[in-house]
């Protein structure tokens, strides 16, 4: 009587373990049979903020947002700007671009809408390497000595147009918007006890 008992837990026993093994089978065949997708490929430019008072200058940055394996090799933009308020005073590289052997230029151009005072700076990159995402350059503005009410100038990138190192133009993602904040007053700087003693 013992031996029988014995013998039909060793069978439960082997009735659980197979069924369980199945169902991991199964399971496992399941998620094989999902197909896996590839990563989205996206590339697009962030353009920055940055906030100052009427007569001074900011400093906006401008940088890639892209996945990585795209080869990007040249971008090209526009940023339309309200003449009247804002002055491009020049253009810097950033490092990783600079790295990469990289050449930025920016210049102004007259907008093509009825508004007289408006303008584009249209930023061109390009690089002997592929493009990292991160940084690419940082955009040096004049702020007018009058400014009026404005609070605020929005800053955006159009016309975007990027291109692998081989010439295969690429389709943008939406970019990443910045502004300029006009102040009244200027910054608190706060002291840093270890430096101040």
């Amino acid at each position: 009587m013992e031996t029988s008992f014995q013998g039909t837990r060793q069978v439960t026993r082997w009735i659980c373990f197979s069924a369980g093994l199945l169902a991991f089978l199964l399971l496992w065949q399941a998620r094989a049979a999902v197909p896996q997708t590839a990563p989205e490929r996206s590339a697009g430019v962030a353009v920055g903020s940055d906030t100052g008072m009427a007569g001074g200058t900011v400093l906006i940055p401008l940088s890639l947002q892209a996945t990585d394996g795209l080869d990007i090799g040249n971008i090209s933009f526009d940023i339309p700007i309200p003449e009247a308020l804002v002055r491009l005073q020049g253009i810097r590289l950033s490092l990783a671009m600079d790295m990469a052997g990289g050449e930025v230029k920016a210049e102004v151009a007259a907008q093509k809408t009825d508004d007289k005072n408006s303008a584009v700076i249209h930023v061109t990159v390009s690089a002997k390497k592929p493009l990292a995402p991160g940084p690419l350059a940082t955009l040096d503005l004049r702020i007018a000595d009058e400014v009026g009410d404005t609070a605020s100038v929005p800053l955006r990138s159009v016309n975007v147009r990027l291109t692998t190192l081989d010439g295969h133009p690429l389709t943008p993602t939406k970019s990443l918007d910045g502004e300029i904040k006009i102040s009244k007053s200027p910054p608190t700087f706060v002291n840093c006890f270890f430096f101040s003693h």
